[in-house]
């Protein structure tokens, strides 16, 4: 799984990509509504954004999470954030989330991102077990986890709630760093 070289930059979000986050998450508002709406939430003002950024790089220091900013190569303008979560160092566990902006999306670049976190998880954090949690209709994050290698595990029933929405059934992807 080691990649060469990326056709983008991935860096862990620092506070000076709060305003580029804050255009990102506000441009994609619709997209992000749906699945990351607490991500949004705490981006919808360029404030708020200053608070987000600095609090993950914070998390990011403390090994509690741990939020990447993709950019292209020639721009600083964020436009994914790609998050390792729910780290549990006693069962070397977590949980890769991410959100990309729609014009960029096709292009194979969140598989390579995935990939390329994969490997950090696995190698760098010595985690064992990372997940993806995706809604059966979202095909586009399903093709991911399966590029990657993530092995579909099951139906979690019930596992979301959508703001004034009614609770979703999840599909749980894996990926095992001693598998294979």
């Amino acid at each position: 799984m080691m990649i060469a070289s990326l056709p983008f930059k991935i860096k862990p979000v620092k506070e000076a990509d709060a305003k580029s986050i804050h255009h990102f998450m506000v441009k994609n508002k619709k997209r992000f509504e749906l699945y990351f709406p607490k991500t949004l939430f705490d981006n919808i003002s360029l404030s708020k954004s200053q608070i987000y950024a600095k609090t993950k790089e914070e998390e990011f220091r403390n090994k509690s999470s741990f939020v990447f900013a993709i950019k292209p190569l020639d721009s600083q303008q964020v436009i994914a954030l790609i998050i390792i979560k729910d780290v549990r160092w006693d069962s070397k566990s977590a949980e890769i989330a991410y959100c990309m902006d729609e014009e960029f999306s096709g292009q194979g670049w969140t598989s390579l991102a995935v990939n390329y976190l994969t490997e950090f998880a696995t190698k760098t954090l010595q985690l064992e077990r990372i997940k993806i949690i995706a809604h059966k209709t979202n095909r586009a994050s399903i093709k991911v986890a399966e590029n990657c290698d993530y092995l579909w595990i099951k139906t979690l029933k019930n596992e979301y709630k959508p703001k004034n929405g009614v609770p979703l059934d999840m599909e749980l992807y894996e990926f095992r760093a001693h598998e294979g």
